[in-house]
């Protein structure tokens, strides 16, 4: 017998001679040299994943011989010493692709799935998630537990809560970040880790298309304005011109190059 019991098993089937009995493994009458090659013939096989990583585990085995006469020999125990070995968590992104206007927003990572198998599929996963243009947006972290610092986002739990969370980032770009109508791509690095065996993607981007605006004229006076002939008025002193968007002419930060038409009529 062994214990503790949940930690392996011997070969399956077992040799022919030995039968498996109320937790105990029975070795048939027959002689000494046959009971021996028997019981040097049992082969013990830990249950893989099952300590968690990097705890170790001990199984001892105990061992008796009865004669025909119902005597028993002394009781010996053997001690195998079991050390979890790591396995490197799996990542997969599904979807890498994700096309939007700088007016909206995207879920670049609701395809993602992680995976570990140690410690029976539950070994905590760092996740870690990185923006790598600064300037074109930001992540969202809702309530999806990710801590935030400084465009990188950090996740820590079990596989199947690291894949939940991951999947609530919202990607927000910025707006009128760069001229209307051009693309800007943003990449972004996925980093799992159980602390030994760390996987990386890069694939996951979201392409932003800068959308157009319409501009904004203020200060326009609907009251009538009167002046006398011979004299001058400017009817247009506090109006004021605004464009959001980006001037296709970087260097100009004050917004979107405008035309401006003033049509009169009167009677």
């Amino acid at each position: 017998a062994f214990t503790p019991s949940n930690r392996g098993g011997f070969q399956s089937p077992l040799p022919s001679g030995i039968i498996f009995t109320n937790g105990v493994y029975l070795i048939q009458l027959t002689s000494p040299a046959q009971a021996t090659t028997l019981l040097n013939s049992l082969s013990f096989t830990p249950i893989p994943n099952l300590i968690p990583v990097p705890n170790t585990s001990n199984v001892t085995f105990t061992a008796f011989a009865s004669d025909t006469n119902g005597l028993d020999s002394v009781t010996r125990t053997s001690v195998v010493h079991i050390a979890s070995a790591n396995d490197a968590p799996t990542l997969s992104v599904g979807t890498t692709t994700f096309s939007i206007l700088d007016t909206a927003t995207a879920t670049p990572f609701t395809g993602v799935s992680m995976a570990d198998v140690d410690n029976s599929g539950l070994q905590p996963l760092t996740v870690a998630v990185r923006v790598s243009n600064t300037n074109g947006g930001f992540l969202t972290v809702g309530s999806s537990g990710f801590a935030s610092n400084n465009f990188n986002y950090t996740f820590t739990g079990s596989p199947t809560n690291a894949t939940l969370a991951v999947r609530q980032l919202t990607f927000v770009p910025v707006a009128n970040h760069i001229p209307v109508t051009l693309k800007e791509t943003n990449n972004f690095t996925l980093t799992v880790t159980d602390g030994y065996a760390p996987q990386t993607n890069n694939a996951i981007r979201v392409i932003v298309t800068s959308t157009n605006d319409a501009p904004v004229i203020d200060g326009v006076s609907v009251a009538h304005q009167s002046v006398q002939t011979g004299n001058s008025v400017q009817p247009f002193s506090i109006v004021t011109l605004r464009d959001v968007d980006q001037n296709d002419d970087l260097a100009r930060t004050n917004g979107q190059s405008l035309s401006l038409q003033v049509a009169l009529s009167g009677a």
